[in-house]
């Protein structure tokens, strides 16, 4: 403000209500904030909801991308379990039944393994 302009209002900074996110008083005490900050700076509001809006549709992008990795990941671990039935009933058909069954156990536990470690990191980050 410049000397010239009268000091109508004075906006204060948000304080927590018992770890709410809420200051004292509720909405009524929201609304006056907001008046207050639009009186020193007009558009603020605009500016924050405009924030809000971008942060939301980040978060829904975020969420689908998620979404479709997900998909992709069990799409991927299908098709090589496939593979490797495949692969075994190959070698079994073709008199190697040992191998077959050894490729399979052995390409079976890794899949499993890999399922099992990446189920229990993601539940410990979240």
């Amino acid at each position: 403000m410049t000397a010239s302009e009268p000091e109508t209002a004075v906006a204060t900074p948000v304080t927590t209500n018992n770890g709410t996110g809420q200051p004292p008083g509720g909405l009524p005490a929201i609304i006056a904030q907001a008046e207050a900050w639009e009186k020193i700076k007009p558009g603020t509001l605009d500016q924050v909801l405009k924030l809000i809006e971008d942060a939301d549709r980040r978060d829904n992008q975020r969420y689908w991308a998620e979404f479709w990795l997900r998909i992709a990941g069990t799409v991927c671990g299908l098709v090589f379990a496939l593979s490797l039935c495949l692969l075994a009933k190959y070698f079994v058909d073709k008199g190697a039944p040992t191998q077959g069954a050894a490729l399979f156990g052995v390409g079976a536990a890794s899949m499993v393994t890999a399922f099992l470690t990446q189920r229990l990191r993601g539940g410990k980050e979240q």
